[in-house]
């Protein structure tokens, strides 16, 4: 399988339990519907797994896979990158996108004036917060009054300038 057609939704961060479980901090808001994941290790070749048991803890989540079955297996994954397929994720929805998709747009006001490029996202708790850079950074809004569309085809994205925003 070619990285570039997988999406990488997590991390790794410790075992958890005897019975090979593995505690993971994850990329995505509705992990459910993954039925099969691949781990990278560290420095290793990456494998693909069934998920055969799923359930939030603190943050994070408890995974199971079939094939690891105890503590020291469990252990030598610390640090995995978590990937999916891409053609695996659940479809959107009308003016939906993944936050993979974003990373990378090129970011113009409606005046046509190039604000740069998007870096990064994360969730504000009301909003996703695009993080936009070229000889600085800005943190734009995923608001509808900021947005105004977005061009997929082009790789461009654009916005509103609004009073306060930069």
């Amino acid at each position: 399988m070619q990285e570039n057609a997988l999406l990488r939704i997590g991390k790794v961060i410790k075992p958890h339990g005897l019975k090979g479980k593995l505690k993971v901090l994850l990329y995505t808001s509705n992990p459910y519907k993954t039925t099969w994941v691949y781990l990278k290790p560290k420095g290793g070749f990456m494998r693909l797994y069934k998920v055969i048991s799923i359930k939030p803890l603190k943050g994070h989540y408890i995974i199971g896979l079939e094939g690891i079955k105890d503590l020291e297996q469990a252990k030598s994954f610390v640090g995995a990158s978590v990937y999916c397929k891409k053609e695996d994720l659940p479809p959107l929805g009308e003016g939906e996108y993944y936050w993979y998709q974003v990373i990378g747009l090129k970011v113009y006001f409606e005046s046509g004036e190039y604000l740069g490029k998007v870096t990064h996202v994360f969730n504000a708790g009301s909003s996703d917060i695009f993080v936009v850079r070229n000889n600085k950074e800005y943190l734009i809004p995923a608001i509808v009054d900021v947005i105004k569309a977005f061009d997929w085809e082009k790789g461009i994205l654009w916005i509103t300038k609004m009073e306060g925003l930069l």
